[in-house]
This record gives C-alpha cells, structure tokens and sequence, in this order.
C-alpha cells in the first residue's frame, strides 16, 4: 500500500486488535524494529504452563532498589510477555511476603505491577477467554498469592 501520494508502495502487515473492532495497526514489513516485535499470542495452555514455571522458580527479588528498577524499567520497556508475567508474579510475591510483617511495596514497586499487568492483560485474556480486568486475579490464583 500507499500511505501518501509522495511515498513508494510498500509491504505492511495489517493487524488488528482483538479488543477494538475496527482499528488496525499498519506495521511496514521493512522495519526490523518493529516487526521483531510481532509474534503470536499464547494458547491458554502455554499462560498456564508459563504461571506455573514461575510460580515454581519463585522468582528472584532484586535488593538493591536502583538496579530493580532498572531492571524492570528495561522489562517494561522489552514488552516480552514471559517477563512480563514474571515481574509480575516477582512483585506478587513480595507484596504476600511484606504483608505477612505487615509491610507494603515501595509506591514505585506497586507502579511497575500495574504497568506490567496492563501490558499483559490483553494478550492473556485473549488466550486466557476472560475479561482483561479478570487477569490480575487468574495469574494471583495460579501461582498462589491470593490476597
């Protein structure tokens, strides 16, 4: 296709969202940055076998504030929904273990599991057959943080 008169004709994907009927998202098919980026949405087996590794793993917390962050700074910004999942599941388990002595997470902690869970919810849902509001509560359920 042709974006505009003055462009040459090129190769895009055309996609569109599950959620939003009648948009679509043009991706040029050139651009390596971007289509790197496009892959396929989990089966619902795949999440559940994905909860169920990390929830196993009891993933590893980072001490040192600043390198946390930056850590989940750069998982944010990756977008991969495996490590997505488990930042969440990493912050879940901490909010559970600082709630048993009655302690919160750090406000910017807190933050970086809502971003990661709006990231994620999309997608799992879809994989999943439930509402995106649903999400936070079915990854709490499988990997046991209940709260």
């Amino acid at each position: 296709m042709r974006l505009s008169e003055s462009l040459p004709e090129k190769l895009y994907y055309e996609l569109h969202p599950a959620r939003e009927a009648g948009q679509a998202v043009f991706v040029p098919a050139d651009c390596e940055r971007l289509c790197a980026k496009i892959r396929r949405v989990m089966t619902k087996d795949e999440v559940d076998a994905l909860l169920d590794r990390v929830a196993a793993e009891k993933p590893e917390w980072i001490d040192d504030k600043h390198a946390r962050e930056e850590h989940f700074r750069k998982t944010l910004a990756d977008g991969v929904s495996g490590e997505l999942v488990r930042i969440v599941c990493s912050l879940y388990l901490k909010k559970r273990e600082l709630a048993a002595r009655r302690r919160r997470l750090s406000s910017g902690d807190e933050r970086t599991m809502k971003a990661a869970e709006r990231l994620i919810e999309d997608e799992l849902a879809f994989a999943l057959g439930i509402e995106p509001g649903d999400v936070p509560g079915y990854i709490r359920a499988r990997i046991g943080t209940e709260e």
